[in-house]
C-alpha cells in the first residue's frame, strides 16, 4: 500500500476531523478533504462544482499516485463525480452510509419519498442550517454526549447546491465496496443496501449511527484497510 492514498470525504455540515480517529489506524497516506469555505457566509452560495475543485486541489497535492476514495453520506456525491475526473488514479472507493447517485441525479434525487419531498420543502424555506436537537437526535444518535458537543459545536451549513446538483459523467464500473451502518438514522439500512447495489459493490455491516467512523472506528479502519488488501 506503499503507493497507495486514501481519501476521505465527510457528510454535509461535518469537518474533516471526524475521520481523525479511522485515519490514524491506517497504514497508509490519508487525506480527509476540508470542504471550501467552511463556517462562512460565502459558503452557502458555492455551487458543486467549487465542491469538487476544491476537493480535486487538496487531492493534486497529495503525493500517492494510487487512490482510494472513501465518502460518507452526501459525500458520496462529491466522490462520484471525484471518481470521473481522476479517472485511472482511482482503484477502488467506499461509500460509507453514502448515497450514490447515478450521472444526471443529486443527493436530493437519491433520497426515497417521502424524505426527498420533505428535505426539498425544508431547504426552499428555511436553508440547510439543522436544529442541534436534530442534530443529536439523529446525526449523532450512537454518540456520547462529550462526542456530540463536538460535532454540533464544529457543524456548519451547506450551499443548497451541494443537495440539488446531478452529477455527470459515465457510471462508475470500477473496485467498491460499502459500508451498510444498521443504526443509522439518517439513512435506513436497507436504503443503504440499495446504494450498495449500484455499484455492485461487497458490503460490510456495522452496527453504529451515521457517525460510526468516531465512535467505531477500528471496525471502519478494519474495513478500509481489507478493502485496500484485496486490490
Amino acid at each position: 500500500m506503499k503507493n497507495t492514498g486514501f481519501v476521505f470525504i465527510s457528510g454535509a455540515g461535518l469537518s474533516a476531523s471526524i475521520w481523525d480517529d479511522v485515519r490514524v489506524k491506517i497504514d497508509a497516506p490519508t487525506l480527509a478533504i476540508e470542504a471550501p469555505e467552511r463556517g462562512s457566509k460565502a459558503a452557502l452560495k458555492l455551487t458543486f462544482k467549487d465542491y469538487v475543485d476544491e476537493a480535486m486541489n487538496q487531492i493534486e497535492a497529495f503525493p500517492p499516485k494510487k487512490i482510494i476514495l472513501v465518502g460518507h453520506s452526501i459525500g458520496g456525491v462529491v466522490m462520484m463525480q471525484l471518481a470521473q475526473l481522476l479517472g485511472k488514479r482511482v482503484i477502488g472507493i467506499i461509500g460509507a452510509g453514502a448515497t450514490i447517485p447515478r450521472p444526471g441525479e443529486s443527493f436530493l434525487s437519491c433520497l426515497p419519498q417521502p424524505q426527498r419531498t420533505v428535505l426539498g420543502l425544508v431547504m426552499r424555506l428555511a436553508g440547510t442550517a439543522v436544529p442541534e436537537s436534530s442534530i443529536r437526535k439523529s446525526l449523532c444518535s450512537s454518540l456520547t454526549t462529550e462526542q456530540s458537543d463536538v460535532i454540533v459545536k464544529n457543524f456548519t451549513p451547506e450551499a443548497r447546491a451541494l443537495y440539488t446538483t446531478g452529477i455527470s459523467g459515465k457510471p462508475y464500473t470500477g473496485k467498491a465496496h460499502y459500508v451498510v451502518l444498521t443504526d443509522d438514522r439518517e439513512f435506513t439500512a436497507d436504503f443503504q443496501r440499495s446504494m450498495a447495489e449500484r455499484l455492485n459493490a461487497k458490503t460490510t455491516e456495522i452496527h453504529g449511527g451515521h457517525l460510526s467512523m468516531i465512535n467505531h472506528a477500528d471496525e471502519v479502519a478494519k474495513t478500509v484497510a481489507a478493502f485496500a488488501a484485496d486490490l
